[in-house]
């Protein structure tokens, strides 16, 4: 979650060219920080990007530094300050024309909206990315956003599903919307395989999660065949996911 952006370079004088490497570094190490959930470090990196960004106006990537802040903010749970943070980012790479980053934000957003527990909100968000991202001739070429948005949609089709259990949808209308969840995040973990992205690890988990659920819903239908089904792919997906922290925490050390 979160993006590089989609930097461009330009001809300008020494002073804003080394405003602007200062500003990158600032990025790369509030990634680095957030990569560990440090986030009060990692927020403090992106404010300081910002910061530097503004001083030379450079639009583009000032927008990914608010956009990734608004990310560190959800997971902080900082909820309206990532909020009006993802909204500042759309705006900018909407003004500025750029789809494929502007796809990257309404990702955010979605992400955003998943952390504040509205996911009929997050799936129009990440549904809207997901088309963004498919005119602007990159759902193909960057497999990584891609992967991303994707992961975002499983999620919350997974708890448009578990709306059920509140009496908002019918037990179909439950399982269509875990049959969307898995099909999301198989493409995502598919691309992210092919990336060798430790990201990975997320997506076993959350199909782990999805099987999980789908399997309590059987299990109220006493569909006994179809739950013991469910239930041995949540357990193999849990399984996965932790076989990938294991290996991660080994890389690591």
């Amino acid at each position: 979650i979160g993006d590089e952006g989609g930097f461009v370079d330009e001809v300008k004088d020494e002073p804003w060219r080394r405003v602007r490497l200062l500003g990158r570094a600032e990025l790369d190490i509030g990634y680095f920080y957030r990569l560990q959930f440090k986030l009060r470090t990692a927020v403090s990196h992106y404010q300081n990007a910002i910061t530097l960004y503004r001083q030379v106006d450079i639009l583009s990537e000032m927008a990914t530094a608010v956009n990734n802040l608004s990310y560190a903010y959800s997971l902080l749970g900082s909820l309206d300050e990532a909020e009006a943070l993802a909204n500042d980012a759309i705006d900018i790479r909407t003004r500025l024309g750029r789809r494929y980053d502007e796809a990257l934000s309404r990702n955010t957003r979605g992400e955003v909206a998943l952390a504040a527990d509205e996911p009929h909100r997050a799936r129009a968000f990440s549904q809207q990315a997901l088309t963004l991202l498919t005119e602007a001739g990159g759902a193909e070429a960057n497999r990584r956003a891609s992967g991303l948005i994707h992961r975002t949609l499983g999620e919350a089709c997974r708890r448009l599903a578990n709306l059920h259990d509140l009496g908002v949808y019918d037990e179909e209308k439950a399982v269509e919307y875990f049959v969307k969840g898995r099909d999301h995040l198989q493409n995502a973990l598919d691309l992210f395989k092919q990336l060798g992205s430790s990201q990975t690890l997320d997506v076993f988990a959350e199909l782990g999660r999805l099987y999980r659920d789908w399997t309590r819903l059987l299990g109220r239908l006493g569909n006994k065949q179809e739950m013991r089904e469910r239930c041995s792919q949540a357990e193999h997906f849990f399984e996965k996911a932790l076989q990938a922290a294991q290996q991660q925490k080994a890389t690591h050390t």
